[in-house]
């Protein structure tokens, strides 16, 4: 294409545009979305209390899909199920099948390890695991169970464990030990493995139990329980405290009870549960959220009372960004939740009618439903022994990777690619800005688009998928977007623009290079008159024209 007929084809495809039949933008009325209790049955219930659930891919990129690991009080015959499972067993979505032969005492807290794609469960009082010696701590890689580095030195007086990977080849576990490994290591309250430096203390430690451990998206390790002071008292922390990988910091005037659980929203806050009245100085009852600079709370919090414990056990943020806060209450702000609420978009509401006894641990699955393990029998008033699914929670439609704008050289093709996550089915429908009702966005559709009389002037793929192509150019740019939906929500991807790279006017024959060539097709173009010939664009062909060329040939591409 020559200079002359690219310009042209530029001003044929402003008036494409303008002359388009506009598209029906994408519904975004969509049905409410409530969700709903999955009734339990004898392939899911449990026999004994589920203490923690944790997703686990056991072979990390491989095709095998992720599993929902549980642990807890279950053991013996049918504990799990139809399956054998002693204190520990994995959930494929229909049943639950034992990790060997287990442990040989509950399981408080499991997470893993992607480097390896092991498991990492701990207890407070089990000796072995899969018949093994393990104390208190151990490993599953899919096949066998083995120790870590024979565990804890000496047992948390407390059934408060917890463990975190901070990174792909380290376990954060933390408890009332205080010391850890075959060959003691002093570590007051918590400690980190990984299989190049075996055990080692994070700093100080802490003064008392640590009964959550946290890893914030930039790394940082949160640690919260009952320790007032760091391990060497040099530092208050008041139950809560940052580990930045070298040293402890208080998070402002930490809290007034005991911390259970955290979770971090996704504009980065931590949010805090357990035994606590107050966060920083401000009543918060149960529930807090620190910022980074200060806490705050949530409305009333969750409900006090004269009896029973009424705390928050379980935190978990879905793939929309909603909170989901369970443990043992009977409403949050005012707002009636037995056991388990969510926070959507500022407002509370209960998860149907609940469960009917504590909930102790949640976990995200890969569909974006809620998996939820605790005491209870039943769950929105169907049996369900312990183990429960909630359904449509997490089907609100999230957007995990953005699209980004594109600079393409006109000859070539686009794509922009996005990523979300929800529950059912996600569709996917690519708009363009539509230049007769800017700003507002017209679908796109797999074929030429055609102006209005029938003229492509680009050629799209995948307009109803993650990835759209555009190509057949004509050299104008555009932007683009794409709404997301599954039945429930939908989402809007960021607003990006295909641009095209810098013509370089010296290329006259559009060879993409610049070579002697292109003066004898300039010539040839002005000795027969053609108007491509008319460089700069005077409306005539003059000799000027001949200067004009010859300075932009000399000029080269990329001045």
């Amino acid at each position: 294409m020559t200079a002359r007929s690219l310009e042209d084809a530029r001003r044929l495809c402003v008036l494409a545009l303008a002359g388009m039949t506009l598209g029906l933008a994408a519904d975004l009325s969509l049905a409410d979305c409530t969700g709903n209790w999955v009734p339990g049955t004898a392939e899911s219930n449990m026999n004994g209390s589920i203490r923690w659930l944790h997703v686990w891919d056991p072979d990390g990129a491989g095709p095998q899909e992720p599993v929902l690991v549980a642990t807890g009080d279950f053991s013996g015959t049918a504990s799990a199920g139809v399956a054998d499972a002693n204190y520990i067993a994995s959930w494929d979505g229909a049943n639950w099948s034992a990790l060997g032969t287990g442990l040989s005492a509950p399981g408080y807290c499991v997470t893993s390890l992607s480097a390896s794609n092991t498991l990492v469960v701990c207890g407070t009082s089990f000796s072995q695991a899969g018949g093994n010696p393990a104390k208190r701590i151990a490993r599953w890689n899919g096949v066998a169970w083995s120790d870590l580095a024979t565990g804890t030195g000496n047992s948390p007086s407390l059934t408060l464990l917890a463990a975190a990977s901070p990174n792909s080849d380290t376990v954060v576990t933390a408890g009332a030990f205080t010391q850890v490994g075959a060959t003691p290591v002093a570590a007051s309250r918590i400690a980190q493995w990984s299989e190049a430096n075996g055990w080692s203390p994070l700093g100080a430690g802490l003064s008392s139990t640590t009964s959550a451990v946290f890893v914030m998206p930039n790394g940082d390790l949160i640690a919260g329980g009952a320790a007032l002071t760091t391990g060497d008292g040099a530092l208050t922390v008041n139950r809560i405290a940052r580990w930045d990988g070298s040293t402890w910091h208080a998070l402002g005037d930490g809290v007034s009870g005991l911390v259970r659980c955290m979770a971090a929203m996704p504009n980065g806050d931590l949010i805090v549960g357990g035994a606590f009245l107050e966060a920083g100085g401000v009543t918060v009852n149960k529930l807090a959220r620190w910022n980074g600079t200060a806490w705050s709370g949530f409305g009333t919090g969750i409900n006090t009372a004269t009896s029973g414990n009424f705390d928050v056990f379980a935190l978990a943020v879905m793939p929309n960004g909603d909170l989901i806060v369970a443990g043992d209450f009977s409403s949050v702000d005012g707002v009636p939740a037995n056991r388990i609420a969510r926070l959507s978009n500022g407002q509370w509401s209960a998860l149907g009618t609940g469960v009917d006894a504590v909930v102790r641990a949640l976990a995200v699955l890969p569909n974006g439903d809620l998996a939820v393990g605790g005491d209870f029998q039943n769950a929105g008033g169907n049996p369900a022994a312990r183990f429960a699914i909630w359904s449509g929670s997490g089907s609100n439609v999230a957007i995990t990777t953005e699209p980004t704008s594109q600079e393409v050289e006109v000859t070539a093709s686009a794509q922009f690619t996005l990523a979300a996550t929800g529950g059912g089915s996600i569709t996917y429908q690519w708009q363009q800005q539509d230049l007769l009702s800017f700003p507002e966005f017209i679908d796109i559709n797999d074929g030429p688009v055609l102006d209005s009389f029938g003229i492509p002037f680009c050629t799209a793929s995948g307009a109803t998928a993650n990835q759209l192509t555009l190509s057949d150019f004509t050299g104008v740019a555009q932007v683009f977007r794409c709404v997301v939906s599954n039945g429930c929500s939908s989402a809007i991807s960021l607003e990006v623009t295909l641009s095209f790279a810098p013509e370089c006017p010296a290329d006259f024959n559009g060879s993409g290079e610049v070579s002697v060539q292109d003066i004898f097709d300039f010539l040839e173009a002005y000795f027969g008159s053609n108007p491509d010939a008319d460089v700069n664009d005077s409306g005539d062909i003059t000799v000027q024209d001949i200067f004009d060329y010859l300075a932009l040939y000399f000029t080269g591409c990329g001045e």
